[in-house]
């Protein structure tokens, strides 16, 4: 059995490898939060306002050329009441990529 968002964040993952090359090692576990488009002050925010110069979350999607159906493909949107599940999963699969990568 999946957990929620494993198929997503897992292509997520490979679409971040390929046109986000190092993004594991710029995104702060910490400080994500998927329900955060625009980074705040402190710098808290989802995967894509992280990892876009400007903080914001929407110039990157746009950069990137992703619609909503494929950014919800990719783990990186979803419903409201899914952030929680979502930004569970991202975290969880970063902190794994890290030990795996580190070899």
């Amino acid at each position: 059995m999946t957990r929620p968002f494993e198929t997503e964040v897992a292509a997520g993952v490979r679409w971040l490898d390929e046109h986000e090359p190092e993004w594991l090692e710029r995104v702060d576990t910490a400080k994500l939060n998927m329900a955060i488009a625009v980074l705040t002050d402190d710098g808290c925010g989802c995967i894509g306002a992280q990892l876009n110069g400007d903080g914001n979350y929407h110039n990157w999607k746009r950069g990137h050329r992703l619609d909503i159906d494929s950014l919800m493909s990719l783990g990186f949107d979803c419903h409201s009441w899914q952030m929680e599940a979502s930004q569970r999963e991202w975290k969880n699969t970063i902190k794994i990529l890290r030990k795996q990568r580190a070899k």
